[in-house]
């Protein structure tokens, strides 16, 4: 069975699944681009910060802070008569064959984003790294130590944190809320956030279940519409 029920939680892979709806994915996205803005005022008036989604989590809440921060950079442009913008360089990591919320699995870098963004750096005095979730921290800590050879500043931004779970030295540098392991029954389970754009680690029944707006638009659909045709046929 791909999940049980355990005093009203869902479980599955040895996880409690917690999903975060589309409207405070957003507004989290919002609200983590102000904390930046406010402690980076006098440094991104006069130079805009260089973005670093890490695709394919960063990407959501990337689209609402590289609004956010435009906003922001726009409005002292005429004061101070530069050309201020952001900048940004998406970088993929790619996941094989574990799930990616119980290991770490064999994680791949794309190392012409990597190189890329390393170079584009050099016009910035910072790079942000933008992420959905912060938890065990490894793939974010190699992407900072690789690009902070530059000798530039590279700080991470997450939407959420799972502080139980890290494993490196280093946390985010900014981040709007924690999630947390919770006992069941004696037994332990870590979260498994669910995100919107996660639709495809789930079958469409319990993705109904978690995102009932969405109902009717799972892509089981599809295929259930092409009486279970194979991509051959």
């Amino acid at each position: 069975m791909e999940y049980e029920v355990i005093d009203g939680l869902y479980i599955k892979n040895g996880c409690y699944l917690d999903p975060i709806h589309s409207g405070d994915v957003d507004r989290d996205a919002f609200e983590l681009a102000q904390k930046i803005l406010l402690e980076r005022f006098e440094q991104y008036k006069r130079k805009a910060p260089l973005l670093l989604p890490l695709m394919r989590g960063g990407t959501r809440p990337f689209l609402n802070m590289s609004g956010s921060f435009r906003y922001f950079i726009k409005y002292f442009r005429p004061l101070l008569g530069n050309n201020n913008d952001i900048g940004y360089v998406p970088i993929n990591i790619s996941r094989y064959g574990v799930s990616e919320i119980n290991a770490e699995g064999e994680v791949k870098v794309d190392e012409h984003d990597m190189a890329q963004a390393f170079y584009a750096l050099r016009n910035y005095e910072e790079a942000v790294i933008v992420d959905d979730v912060f938890d065990k921290g490894i793939t974010t800590k190699r992407i900072k130590d690789g690009l902070q050879q530059n000798g530039k500043s590279v700080i991470i931004a997450t939407l959420h944190r799972k502080p139980e779970l890290r494993q490196v030295d280093i946390n985010p540098d900014f981040w709007i809320r924690d999630y947390f392991k919770k006992t069941i029954r004696s037994k332990e389970y870590p979260p498994w956030i669910v995100y919107p754009w996660e639709i495809d680690d789930h079958s469409m029944a319990l993705w109904e279940i978690l995102f009932p707006e969405f109902k009717g638009v799972h892509p089981e659909l599809v295929i259930t519409k092409l009486g279970g045709r194979k991509a051959s046929d």
